[in-house]
């Protein structure tokens, strides 16, 4: 498999998540958490979330797995509160390769190696997979938020789960399916997400793990990120480094010169399982 096609698997996949191994936050129950409602556990959730307007991860690296192919490449991520999420892929003398750009009314994919890219509504990946996506899951997700598929504002989030006792973990799952979609979120005693996973029609669609929480700048966020999905039919797994973050600062990001491009649909860069 060629390697751009490594690197689009990588990104189309964080579109549906982001994420160490079960994280050294321990998605453990303790210190009264069992007695907790929903709604005081996404209320606390809430508060101990990242605040930022904007967020440059401008040092990351990628390591993944998929089938038999495994490279390690070097990324950048920047958001934009409701306006921008950018990934960029680095694999050689920092020199962009491939790019990724989420706005709240589409999407935009960027392959650099080949000169060719994709623009295409939200309601494409649904028209493809059946899973709705939309803009502020995906910010989420980036920024360590707790979200719902359906885009459920968060003043209404603490409506959107229940509780789930699992031995000594607390989770918070969906109430009720939506497209045939359900969501869990562990919460560790920091009230920070330790795990994050997503089923759709009873089969996992991808599970996330938060690792060891640590001081960027004015923020805290996992310093390794861990993904698993099966979302193109074959095992793939994505690990996270962060190694430099900055937040509240203006973000630079050099448009892409399109004069040069060739535009094409997402299928002809990829096939989708569902």
């Amino acid at each position: 498999m060629k390697t751009n096609n490594i690197i689009i698997i990588t990104t189309l996949c964080i579109i549906f998540a982001l994420s160490g191994c079960k994280s050294s936050q321990h998605s453990a129950a303790r210190n009264g958490m069992k007695n907790l409602s929903a709604t005081e556990i996404v209320r606390k959730a809430l508060e101990v979330q990242p605040d930022f307007k904007t967020m440059n991860i401008s040092r990351a690296w990628i390591s993944m797995q998929y089938g038999q192919h495994a490279f390690t490449f070097r990324g950048a991520i920047r958001v934009a509160t409701d306006s921008l999420v950018s990934v960029s892929i680095q694999p050689a003398l920092g020199i962009e390769m491939f790019r990724i750009e989420f706005t709240p009314t589409e999407f935009a994919v960027y392959d650099k190696m080949n000169r060719r890219y994709t623009e295409n509504p939200y309601n494409y990946l649904f028209l493809k997979t059946g899973i709705q996506v939309e803009y502020k899951s995906i910010e989420a997700l980036f920024s360590h938020h707790l979200f719902t598929m359906r885009g459920v504002e968060e003043e209404m989030l603490a409506e959107a789960f229940k509780i789930k006792q699992r031995g000594d973990t607390t989770t918070l799952v969906t109430k009720n399916t939506f497209a045939s979609i359900a969501q869990r979120f562990d919460i560790a005693p920091t009230f920070r997400i330790s795990q994050n996973s997503v089923e759709y029609k009873d089969s996992q669609l991808f599970s996330i793990s938060y690792g060891e929480l640590r001081k960027f700048s004015d923020n805290t966020l996992p310093s390794t990120i861990e993904l698993s999905s099966d979302l193109l039919g074959t095992t793939f797994t994505c690990n996270i480094t962060i190694e430099k973050a900055t937040f509240d600062k203006q973000l630079e990001i050099s448009p892409v010169n399109l004069t040069r491009y060739t535009r094409c649909t997402i299928s002809e860069m990829l096939r989708f399982k569902y």
